[in-house]
């Protein structure tokens, strides 16, 4: 595997640091756990960020000591570090990693497996030697780099996935091309190995059809596991794969036939007619053979888009039945007799609210009236007190004035008339609160209003 470019942390240059951290681990961890903690906790995010920096899903043991050697020295503890991420599942071997796959994924994982010594001669020679096994070309795939890989791959599929019928069934071939188009970068063999993880994830399956074509099935959109390949998915291919030919095969034809008209214009200009008709009879029969083929692709095409319609009835069918049971087990305790009883019992319980609103108004309105003939009594009682103290005052003062007069004016007698001019005389007493001036309250409010 080549060497790529190496992303080092800001201390590499502190030499005090890196002869500590290039050392050999202890034999055990118990002598000072501190230390191996720290150094192995080192070299871990080093190995992780370099993978992740340069997008490598799997490396081996001489990329790595290669990578990280340091002034002409190499890492004591790559060995060590390597066993612990392969105990913490940081790192899978290859072979460990593809264990539970089909026998059919074996064949087309074997461009990646053959990269790995291990898989042919290693395991005979190394057996269960794991420190002999990193020492040699086994490969170890960084599990964090391949499941962020395999999430962006699902991403990107679901993104491209326009009906859910039929669009989940895609050739091998058609999922590279599209892999590179989407600026997803992955080496030669890791698109194997994403597949695979998606795989034991149960996001995807592989298959292999009868002609030998790698197919890969996705999850769909309200799956929570894939469904294996079936007959209708590879109908769904078939015809997939047959538009494709055809517009393929469209396409040339009519770029010929588009060739044969421009030629017989050319024979027709130098006058050679017989060739001209010859040229013009090719271009009829590609003529036909192209309406041939568009009325095949045509009927491709409403056959697929029938499969895919037929998805979305499916649906609404579902959804319109699941909409019955659920109004039918809401009304399974309503009937119709119920339903009248209930409404007569809601109009006489609207009626006896309305009398009860009417009884309250008519109380309410005889309360009004009779506070208004209470303040109106007692109104009329306090302008009857006040009459009677000005009537008083009136008679005081108009019986002064008659003495002053009598005192001042001169004894005379009418002509005519032998008695004296004389005024009546006064009362001699107040007037007493049972004289009533007026005989009814018709009579009070008349005065009132004088």
């Amino acid at each position: 595997m080549a060497d790529t470019n190496k992303r080092l942390p800001s201390d590499w240059h502190d030499d005090d640091r890196m002869n500590f951290m290039f050392s050999a681990f202890p034999e055990h961890r118990h002598v000072n756990p501190k230390h191996w903690d720290s150094k192995l906790q080192f070299w871990r995010k080093l190995i992780l960020e370099n993978c992740d920096h340069n997008h490598e899903l799997c490396v081996d043991f001489e990329t790595l000591r290669r990578r990280f050697t340091r002034n002409g020295l190499v890492p004591l503890g790559l060995e060590t570090v390597l066993e612990e991420m392969l105990k913490t599942g940081d790192l899978h071997t290859l072979d460990s990693f593809m264990k539970g796959l089909n026998n059919t994924w074996f064949s087309w994982g074997f461009d990646i497996a053959k990269k790995s010594f291990s898989w042919t001669v290693g395991k005979l020679l190394w057996g269960n030697d794991t420190k002999a096994k990193m020492e040699g070309t086994e490969l170890f795939i960084i599990t964090e780099v391949l499941k962020n890989k395999s999430q962006s791959l699902l991403k990107m599929h679901r993104e491209s996935v326009e009906y859910e019928a039929t669009d989940h069934i895609i050739p091998w071939n058609v999922l590279k091309a599209r892999c590179n188009r989407g600026g997803l970068k992955l080496a030669d063999g890791d698109l194997d190995l994403v597949i695979c993880y998606l795989q034991k994830e149960r996001k995807v399956t592989a298959h292999v059809t009868n002609e030998g074509e790698k197919v890969i099935k996705f999850v769909g959109k309200d799956e929570s596991t894939v469904s294996t390949v079936s007959e209708k998915d590879l109908g769904i291919l078939r015809i997939k794969k047959t538009m494709a030919s055809l517009t393929l095969e469209i396409n040339k034809l009519e770029k010929t036939s588009e060739s044969c008209k421009q030629k017989a214009k050319e024979f027709s200009s130098k006058g050679l007619r017989k060739s001209a008709l010859t040229v013009l009879k090719k271009k009829a029969s590609i003529q036909k053979t192209l309406d041939k083929m568009h009325g095949s692709l045509h009927t491709l095409e409403e056959l697929l888009h029938r499969i895919q319609q037929a998805n979305t009835d499916k649906m609404i069918i579902d959804t319109l039945k699941s909409g019955s049971i659920a109004l039918k087990t809401i009304q399974e305790d309503l009937r119709a007799e119920d339903v009248d009883k209930v409404m007569l019992d809601l109009e006489q319980t609207l009626d006896d609210a309305e009398d009860i609103k009417q009884a309250i108004a008519q109380g309410n309105q005889a309360i009004s009236d009779r506070n208004e003939d209470e303040n109106l009594e007692a109104l009329e009682k306090e302008l009857a007190a006040l009459s009677l103290k000005t009537d008083g005052n009136n008679l005081s003062t108009n019986n002064e004035k008659i003495s002053t007069a009598e005192e001042m004016a001169p004894s005379s007698k009418v002509p005519g008339d032998t008695k004296l001019l004389r005024f009546p005389e006064p009362p001699s007493h107040s007037p007493s609160k049972t004289d009533q001036p007026f005989e009814s309250k018709e009579k009070r409010r008349e005065a009132l209003k004088i």
